[in-house]
């Protein structure tokens, strides 16, 4: 009875910790992680269902079946990324193209006064 009892939780944990690998394989390799990524996800979907799965729940972006044929048909384009550094009394705007291995910074440039305080505005 002791053997049995032990053979099954070595079979129960054995399963518990396959679970919990192919969970980690699915959110840490399945998803995409930038917005090349997130590009040549849309490009090689299938249907408007599947890419829907990959949008964020806070993402106000609807997107149609024409966009989604659009993408798919239409050579690649350049991705950039922007990001927006703000330091007490000035903002720098700093663009990168993601589609290499390394992130490559493109431009660094100081945002004027009026649109650095827009974009406090709109802040949550």
């Amino acid at each position: 009875m002791e053997k049995k009892y032990r053979n099954l939780k070595v079979v129960t944990l054995t399963l518990a910790v396959c679970l919990g690998i192919m969970i980690a394989y699915y959110i840490f390799y399945m998803n995409p992680k930038s917005s090349w990524e997130l590009y040549m996800s849309i490009k090689s979907s299938d249907d408007i269902e599947e890419v829907e799965t990959l949008m964020s729940d806070s993402a106000d972006i609807e997107l149609q079946e024409k966009d989604i044929n659009y993408i798919q048909n239409h050579a690649e384009v350049r991705l950039m990324q922007m990001t927006v550094i703000d330091f007490h009394d000035k903002a720098y705007l700093i663009m990168t193209d993601p589609s290499n291995d390394r992130m490559e910074i493109t431009t660094i440039e100081e945002l004027p006064n009026e649109v650095r305080e827009t974009l406090i505005d709109k802040l949550p």
